[in-house]
């Protein structure tokens, strides 16, 4: 398997780079292949409503229940669960640092297992960067962090269906609505795109991704990797002849800082990997990517607080800091809070942004103990530099049809400008029956380290809102006066307890110790979705590194 991403532009081009593959394999023209497969997902895209739809009506019905029940205990799952509760064993005690979608799992699947475990959370609220709210916009949800489930995304969505909780379709776009980017003040669309892709990046993401698959780790790699993880995506495009004034150079560099959040200290291999994953069961062409379809009823917080209640409230502990790790390599641990209190433990589970083990003083036999590409690891991991501004308008402004360099463009809630400007928008939640419309800038690079507003979330800042204002009323003329005046802000990169968005490789990184985080040894583990192997950088990779860390714990108590 191959990079799944995170941002509408990566699975655009990616469709178009299956429309270039297709065309050299038949003979037709490119253009032709990708209306052809437009009108495929359309129907795709119907189907998925009506099972859906129906999908609905028989949980209301209560049809659904009994199946979720017989098939909560497989056979598999019933002899972790012995091996988890050795008659005359004493069981270890078992500490979890930080409940966020990585830690709350990793305790919730410990519980199924019949193991106990504490949770010892920094803040006052559980989630982490799953975190939700319904007072902002009317009593419509919207997501300060990680935000939509994809079809893939497997384990959420199981871990939904286990505790009853629903999923609404998240795209709802009319039937041709298109992309729509502005770039050094001018607009362009996906046929300019398409344009692009013919002059030649096609053949040069063909030729680097067969020489570069993926994913390299610090042990498995090739010349081509380490090439390509030591060189800067800037000079990956100045190097294959798109230099800076090209359009489509500025719409690569945004790309990258949508999908990993930053634009300076990006590897060539971030770029050549949104391109990664390509698969040909979505009836149309090889449809690369993740769908990001779904969004969980209620919000992404409704997940962890329904674990939360499973577990049982006595065994979290919020407002509780981890400040040191002392003891030997294999434990016993003793825990130092920043309140002066101390817990002692014989299995640690740290479950913050990896990046945030730094901000720990570690006892140096512990980090002696560890493998030197795990220290390693632990050293250089780093988050992207994403935010979010939420804004609101009185009408869903974003739905228009302009021409755009002889092109009539059905305009969608999604955008892409210059890398040091707002980056991207998509429309906050989509499935809403009101009249308003939610524009979500995400944003990254410069413009995610320097967010305005006084509160991580909360309002955002005037300048924030006017600049973006000015931007949007370029694509969608009457932006401006549509604005109802509410704006928030999340400003990840500023939260004391996360400094980030998600895991994001610099140069360097994936030949160096990447992987090194992957696996789990001995009585010190690591969760959250940077070590996850596959879906790192998504709540899926949280959740299924917590169920992989609870299941390793099981099957060695």
């Amino acid at each position: 398997m191959r990079k799944i991403n995170r941002n509408p532009l990566a699975r655009m081009l990616q469709r178009v780079h299956a429309a270039h593959i297709e065309a050299e394999r038949t003979g037709k023209d490119s253009s032709e292949i990708l209306a052809k497969d437009k009108e495929v997902q359309k129907q795709v895209h119907k189907q998925t409503v009506e099972r859906n739809e129906r999908r609905k009506f028989l949980q209301q019905a209560g049809l659904a229940a009994g199946a979720v029940a017989a098939s909560s205990a497989t056979p598999a799952m019933a002899n972790v669960i012995n091996n988890g509760n050795r008659p005359n064993k004493k069981q270890p005690k078992i500490v979890i640092i930080g409940a966020g979608a990585a830690g709350v799992r990793t305790a919730h699947r410990l519980r199924q297992y019949n193991i106990e475990a504490d949770l010892y959370e920094g803040s006052d609220r559980l989630g982490g960067r799953m975190h939700s709210s319904s007072t902002a916009f009317d009593g419509r949800v919207i997501e300060w962090g990680g935000e939509l489930v994809s079809t893939e995304h497997t384990a959420l969505r199981n871990l939904c269906n286990t505790l009853s909780i629903g999923l609404e379709d998240a795209n709802k776009l009319p039937d041709g609505m298109e992309e729509t980017y502005l770039i050094n003040g001018k607009l362009y669309n996906e046929h300019d795109l398409d344009r692009e892709w013919q002059g030649g990046l096609y053949e040069l993401f063909k030729r680097d991704q067969q020489a570069a698959p993926w994913q390299p780790t610090w042990d498995v790699n090739t010349a081509a990797h380490q090439k390509f993880d030591w060189m800067s995506t800037e000079q990956y495009l100045n190097d294959a002849g798109l230099g800076s004034n090209n359009w489509a150079h500025q719409l690569m560099m945004t790309n990258v800082v949508s999908e990993y959040g930053l634009k300076d200290d990006c590897p060539a291999l971030n770029l050549i990997y949104t391109l990664g994953w390509t698969n040909r069961g979505s009836g149309g062409l090889p449809l690369a990517g993740t769908d990001e379809r779904f969004h969980i009823v209620g919000g992404n917080n409704t997940v962890i607080q329904k674990m939360a209640d499973q577990i049982g409230h006595d065994r979290i502990h919020t407002g509780k800091k981890l400040v040191a790790v002392n003891g030997k390599a294999q434990g016993p641990y003793s825990l130092t809070f920043e309140d002066g209190s101390v817990v002692d433990c014989d299995r640690l589970v740290m479950a913050l942004p990896a990046w945030k083990n730094r901000d720990v003083q570690w006892d140096p036999r512990i980090l002696a103990g560890m493998h030197p590409k795990r220290v390693e690891a632990l050293q250089n991991i780093a988050g992207g530099d994403n935010g979010k501004i939420h804004v609101e308008f009185d009408t869903k402004i974003f739905n228009q049809t302009q021409t755009i360099n002889g092109q009539e463009v059905h305009q969608s809630a999604i955008s892409y400008s210059d890398p040091d400007e707002f980056v991207t928008t998509w429309e906050g939640n989509p499935a809403s029956d009101s009249e308003k419309g939610i524009l979500v800038n995400y944003t990254g690079g410069v413009r995610g380290k320097n967010l305005g507003g006084s509160e991580i979330f909360g309002a955002a800042g005037s300048q924030d809102v006017n600049r973006l204002l000015n931007d949007f009323e370029q694509i969608w003329p009457g932006a401006q006066n549509a604005f109802t005046g509410n704006a928030i802000v999340s400003n990840w990169y500023d939260h004391p307890l996360v400094n980030g968005s998600f895991t994001s490789p610099r140069i360097g990184h994936y030949t160096s110790w990447w992987g090194a985080l992957f696996e789990d040894e001995g009585n010190l583990m690591f969760a959250g979705e940077g070590t996850d192997r596959e879906t790192w950088g998504f709540m899926e990779g949280g959740i299924v590194s917590g169920e992989r860390v609870a299941t390793y714990i099981a099957q060695t108590n």
